[in-house]
Parts: structure tokens; C-alpha cells; sequence
């Protein structure tokens, strides 16, 4: 670039510092932004910018006292004239000035699109409008509404309130606003101002009414209230756009009292943005219908996308390693692992160093290598990443690894390389450790492995989401989700990438096949782990007590909890509680008991000790002290309770419906009474495998589950 292109693009800038400065006071503005703006050289342009900022009487500000080419690229700076000097409230690294670049944004699919024109066709019908945009996991909510409010709010001057409850989703915000504001979408600005808050970003009180764009958890929301009203204190009729992450949140009590609280004050346009469906009736009167009274405004299904190869069609594998970790963790450890998703190192080094899994995970490639092809393996850590490579190695698969975030980190071009192997096709399979998560470029990815558990909802979005970009974009049409599934205790909830894409159908849906088999494959994923327990057990589990079909679900409670950390940040922890013959009235008259004991929660989420009161004096009623079998688990009791108490409704119910198709007690009739030789049993049981789609999905195609189901049920009609 030539060096009058460089001063002409400096002086750009310098003006709109000094006009930002001239109508606020001040300006502030990411180093990171200057950078993205000015291009390289970034350290000459900087030297250049601070000069020509101090020859126009503006001068910056920060703690650190280093020059503007020095600060690293996260820091913030405070732009002001020099004989004015900013409050210490405004220099921090969490609020600043967005600068719009002179650009092309990134376009839109076809969906965000529709979507974006929907939501503004909303707005100028019912600028009040509470509704909901609703977009399956990849198909890329939070771009979508930050072009809207580029559009309807920000470009217009009106004020910004984005919510969630993790501080990660609060920087997946803000990086969307920085990174997609061009003069395209927003050619009324050159700037606008934002703000953090968090347990670990700003604090309310640094607050101020020329913040555009204020991005918040809901924990610091709710205990200042107040500072909304101190916000908008120029201008009391100024709009909210108030915007609700994981939308299928809000009915929780914190949730409801701050939309409330604007709503009632101010003129607010809510938006949720969810990838969870829900029930949308016109009789249905749920706590989620009442907050978002104008129902989905706008909503794509995963097959849509699919359909139109902007994501691809995701295929899911559960194959467990047999590796227990059945021993007792502490109530810390289990808050810790479900809170924070840190194992205790224990663990690490026991799911690291075990050969037999690593076994497990590498055969189970080499045996689908064709299918597979190029494979992303996310591993726990480097000395695991390691003994992965040396497996995979061991076989014959072209394998290498990639590390960011740990100490014995690679330089940038050890970390290239692989990469760029893996790209080209020099090698299968890439094994990495929190480097691939986001960020790096890689469409030719057709399979992830998920060699490590999570109970991040949202590491699971970003592990899955490497594969699911579909032709239309550069990607493959199906993608391979492996999970590799360890023996646990029922103490922790996984996640699980299944409930992050396949949602359950609605109990309002008609019936479809499709509709039915994808009702089947959720369950059957709930249910696998049990039916291979009591499988193993033999005569001494219940399921040798019952006939068969009473152990096959009627249906399963599917809902998700909020689990304040005492951090900041909330966990979520996705429910799913199976509901058997002899435990369904059970379980309705506990969601029936709790509802008016937990009126005194609609002021405040309930603390654990008001959680363990309720479930002492509701579950002695709803479970009297017999034998049931399967037994409810504690755990599942607790958690239906909470969730009531937080939103005030029952969890929706999904029916099994194809529980008929599951006919292992005829099966096992038949062979008694037709008294088979052991050939013809066994060509008949292949036939009834062959010939049943919804037994194999709930077997999850494992034929010797179903010959040890049909066994076992022989020999308790003998």
C-alpha cells in the first residue's frame, strides 16, 4: 500500500475519532478495531494515527501508559480532547467504540435473509412486538439478528440490550457486532459504542447513557435493575431492543422479571433467538407463549437447510468404549464438572492413558474409514492427543495432531503445517486439542470424533459444527457425528450432540414417518445406555422382574435447567427423564404437588436448600413407599421439581408413540410355541431385524442387544 493511500486512510480515521469525540466527549475504541481498519502495516499505521491525533488535540488513554503500537490487541482504548480526562470507569478493555469499516459484509443464506425480512416487516407492523427467531444449531442466529438490529436499531440510534446467561455466548455477541459493522448495512454510523457486563468483564455501574450496545448476563442485570433507568436518563422514550440468547430460557424467574421491568418502562421490541422448539397452540397459555406473545416470527427446520445444502445432513454414531467411571465424586466435583466442565485430573489421566479406549476409538475408524473420510478428532489434552496420534499411527492411518492453550503450546508454523496437511489430504485424520473450535478454515471435514465428554452446550455447538457445513457452502453433504460414550454415574449430564440438531417432535405434530423415526432415534439415545446395563446384569436387573414392554418407555420429560455457578455464569444442564408405565402417575402428581408450592419462586429463582425442601415435601406423596420398576432416580425427581419452581409450567411430555414396534414378547412367543430349531430361530429373528425399522433404531442397530432381549424375555415365559 503506498503511503498516500496510508495517510489518506489514517486521516479517515483521525476525523472520525475527533467527531466521535467532538458529540460525546469521548471515543473509545478496541486496538484490535484499529488494526481491522487501518490494515497492515498495522504498527506504522498506529504510529501514524496517535501523531496525527496529537497534532489535532486528541489524545488516548490507558492504563498502561504504552503506545498505541504496543498495546495488545484486546486492549481498549479512551480517545479524548487533551485538556479533558476520561472517568476511570470508561477505561477498560470491556466497552469501547465499534468503528465501521468501509466494506462488503458477509452475505446472507437465503434463510437469514428471510428471516432478517420477517423480523423487519414485524417491526414496522408492531414495533412492540415480543417474538421469537427460531434457527436449528449452524444455521446462524446471532448473525442474523445482529443484521437486523444493524438495520432497525443501531443505524436508527436506538439503544441495544443483548442478554445470556455465560460469558462465552456474551463474547460470541460482541465478536459478531465488531466483526460485521461495514458502512453496507450501517451507512447512518461511522461508530457506535458498546458495553460489556459480567462477573468478568464491566461492572453495571460503569454504565453510561452513550453506550449504543450493551451486551450483559442476566446475573448482572437482575441485581441492578436500576441501571437501565440510568442509561436511557437522557432520553426516557428511547427504544429498547432487548434481545434474549437461548431464548428457551426465559421462563426462568431472573429471566422474566427484567423483560418484564422493560417492558413495562420502556417501548421494547423483544427478540428470543432459540434453536429449541416448543409448543405454539393458540390455546397453549406456557410461561414461554406468555413472554413471547407474538409466537415465532421466523423459522427455518434443519431439513430445509439440508435440503439446501447449506448445512449438511447429519448422521449420529453413539459407540460405547466400556470404560466405567462408577466411582463415587463428591458433591464439588460433580458442581464442578457440570458448572465449569473441568474433570478432576484423575479422571483426565485415567481417560488419557487408557489403551483400551484409545483401542476402541481407533478401530472403530478403521473399520468405517471409507465412510468417514477426512476425520477432526477432538481429544482431552495434549498427552492424550499424543497417544491418539501414536494409535492412529500404529494402523497405518496418516494422522497428526494440533495444540492451542496448554504450555507446551507448538509455534504457529508447527500448528500450520499439519493443518494445511489435513486440507490438501496428506493426511486422514487430525487430531486437536481446543485449537479447532472455531476460527480455522476447514471444509473438507466430514466426520468429528468426540473423544472427550463435555457439558458445554456450547463446545458441543462449536466440536459438531466443524462438520456441518454443507456443499453450498464449501462443505460435504453428510457429515458423521461420533460420540465415544463412557459408563458414568447418573451424576452428571453429558451433552449430547444428538439434542443439540434432532429435536423431538412436537406433541402437537401430526404424525409423519419421518416424524416417528426421528422420535425413535432420540429415545433409543436415552435409553441405549440403560438397556446395555440391565442387559449385562442378567437375573439381577429389573428388567428380568417385568415383561419387556413395561420396560420400553411411554415417553420421556425433555426440558433444560439453569444451574447458577456462584461464578458469574449459569451452567445448563439438558434433562431428559424417562417415564416407564409404573412411574408416569408418579410423576404427574409430582408436577401437580409443586406447582402451588412454588408461588414464593416467581420473585427469584430457587436456592438448592429451597429446591431440597420441596422435594421432601412433595416425593413421599407422588412416590409412596413401594417397588417400582424401573425406580424413579432421585435425580430426575430433583430436577422436575427445580424446573418447575423456576418456570412456574409442567416440562412438555414427549410420547413414545411407536412402543407397539418394539414386539419382543411376541417375538419370543413365537419361538416357543413353534418350537424352532436353532437355524430356523435364527433366520427368523434376522428376518424380524431386517424387517423393523423401529426395532433397529431402538436397538441403535446393535443386533446382539436385541438377541440378548429376546432371550432374556424366553426364558421368563418358560
Amino acid at each position: 500500500m503506498s503511503s498516500s493511500v496510508v495517510m489518506k486512510r489514517v486521516e479517515r480515521f483521525a476525523d472520525i475519532i475527533v467527531e466521535r469525540v467532538e458529540q460525546h466527549g469521548t471515543s473509545r475504541s478496541k486496538i484490535r478495531s484499529l488494526r481491522n481498519y487501518l490494515k497492515k502495516p498495522f504498527k506504522a499505521h498506529l504510529r501514524a494515527l496517535e501523531h496525527e491525533l496529537d497534532v489535532r488535540g486528541i489524545v488516548f488513554h490507558h492504563p498502561s501508559d504504552l503506545a498505541l503500537d504496543r498495546l495488545s490487541i484486546d486492549a481498549s482504548v479512551t480517545f479524548s480532547l487533551a485538556a479533558c480526562t476520561p472517568t476511570p470507569a470508561v477505561q477498560t478493555d470491556f466497552s469501547g467504540a465499534v468503528v465501521v469499516k468501509k466494506e462488503n459484509p458477509d452475505p446472507l443464506y437465503p434463510h437469514q435473509k428471510e428471516a432478517v425480512h420477517e423480523l423487519r416487516r414485524a417491526f414496522q407492523s408492531r414495533p412492540n412486538f415480543r417474538g421469537l427467531l427460531v434457527l436449528p444449531t449452524g444455521g446462524g442466529k446471532t448473525y442474523t439478528a445482529v443484521r437486523f438490529l444493524f438495520d432497525q436499531a443501531i443505524n436508527q440510534g436506538h439503544k441495544v440490550l443483548w442478554m445470556a446467561h455465560r460469558h462465552e455466548l456474551l463474547d460470541q455477541a460482541f465478536r459478531t457486532f465488531e466483526q460485521h459493522a461495514t458502512d453496507a448495512v450501517l451507512p447512518h454510523r461511522s461508530s457506535f459504542t458498546y458495553r460489556i457486563l459480567s462477573g468478568k468483564h464491566d461492572t453495571p455501574d460503569a454504565l453510561r447513557p452513550t453506550d449504543d450496545v450493551v451486551i450483559a448476563s442476566k446475573d448482572q442485570m437482575i441485581h441492578h435493575l436500576a441501571v437501565l433507568d440510568e442509561w436511557l436518563s437522557t432520553d426516557p422514550k428511547q427504544r429498547i431492543f432487548c434481545v434474549i440468547d437461548e431464548a428457551h430460557h426465559a421462563p426462568a424467574q431472573t429471566y422474566r422479571r427484567i423483560i418484564d421491568y422493560a417492558c413495562h418502562r420502556y417501548e421494547t421490541t423483544l427478540l428470543g433467538l432459540t434453536a429449541t422448539p416448543f409448543r405454539t397452540a393458540e390455546d397453549e397459555k406456557g410461561a414461554m407463549r406468555s413472554i413471547f406473545t407474538d409466537d415465532i416470527l421466523y423459522s427455518v427446520h434443519l431439513k430445509q437447510l439440508i435440503t439446501r445444502g447449506i448445512l449438511s445432513d447429519p448422521h449420529f454414531v453413539d459407540v460405547p468404549t466400556y470404560v466405567a467411571f462408577d466411582q463415587a465424586l463428591s458433591s464439588q466435583t460433580v458442581h464442578s464438572i457440570q458448572a465449569f466442565d473441568q474433570l478432576p485430573s484423575e479422571i483426565i489421566t485415567a481417560l488419557q492413558e487408557h489403551q483400551e479406549r484409545n483401542a476402541v476409538i481407533v478401530q472403530h475408524y478403521m473399520d468405517r474409514q471409507d465412510q468417514y473420510g477426512p476425520t477432526l478428532v477432538f481429544a482431552l489434552n495434549r498427552l492424550h492427543a499424543i497417544s491418539l496420534h501414536a494409535a492412529f499411527s500404529r494402523r497405518g492411518i496418516r494422522s497428526n495432531y494440533v495444540i492451542s492453550g496448554e504450555r507446551f503450546e507448538p509455534s504457529h508454523e508447527q500448528q500450520e503445517e499439519p493443518i494445511e496437511q489435513f486440507r490438501r489430504g496428506a493426511l486422514d485424520v487430525l487430531i486437536n486439542v481446543n485449537m479447532l473450535t472455531e476460527g480455522t478454515d476447514l471444509p473438507n471435514v466430514q466426520t468429528v470424533f468426540l473423544t472427550r465428554p463435555t457439558t458445554s452446550k456450547i463446545l458441543m455447538t462449536q466440536m459438531i459444527g466443524r462438520a456441518l457445513r454443507g456443499k453450498a457452502s464449501g462443505g460435504t453433504a453428510t457429515a458423521y457425528i461420533v460420540n465415544f460414550t463412557d459408563q458414568w454415574t447418573d451424576q452428571i449430564s453429558w451433552e449430547n450432540p444428538r439434542h443439540l440438531m434432532i429435536a423431538p417432535p412436537l406433541p402437537t405434530d401430526e404424525r409423519t414417518p419421518q416424524q416417528s423415526s426421528r422420535e425413535t432415534e432420540w429415545i433409543a439415545s436415552r435409553m441405549i445406555q440403560t438397556l446395555a446395563h440391565q442387559l449385562s446384569l442378567g437375573v439381577d436387573g429389573w428388567m428380568h422382574d417385568i415383561p419387556f414392554s413395561q420396560s420400553v418407555p411411554l415417553g420421556v420429560y425433555s426440558f433444560d435447567l439453569l444451574l447458577p455457578t456462584g461464578e458469574g455464569d449459569d451452567a445448563t444442564e439438558h434433562c431428559e427423564v424417562l417415564v416407564f408405565e409404573q412411574t408416569a402417575s408418579g410423576y404427574q402428581q409430582l408436577i401437580e404437588k409443586v406447582m402451588p408450592l412454588a408461588e414464593p419462586f416467581r420473585e427469584h429463582d430457587p436456592s438448592f436448600e429451597a429446591i431440597t425442601q420441596l422435594v421432601h415435601a412433595v416425593e413421599s406423596e407422588a412416590f409412596p413407599d413401594q417397588e417400582y420398576l424401573p425406580p424413579p432416580h432421585p435425580k430426575d425427581i430433583r430436577n422436575i421439581v427445580r424446573y418447575v419452581a423456576m418456570t412456574g409450567e409442567a416440562p412438555i411430555f414427549y410420547p413414545f408413540s411407536e412402543r407397539a414396534s418394539i414386539p419382543i414378547e411376541a417375538v419370543a412367543r413365537d419361538i416357543l410355541t413353534q418350537d424352532m430349531r436353532r437355524s430356523e430361530e435364527n433366520e427368523f429373528l434376522q428376518h424380524v431385524w431386517e424387517t423393523s425399522p423401529f426395532l433397529r433404531m431402538y436397538y441403535m442397530y446393535e443386533y446382539h442387544y436385541f438377541i440378548q432381549s429376546v432371550d432374556q424375555e424366553i426364558r421368563k415365559q418358560k
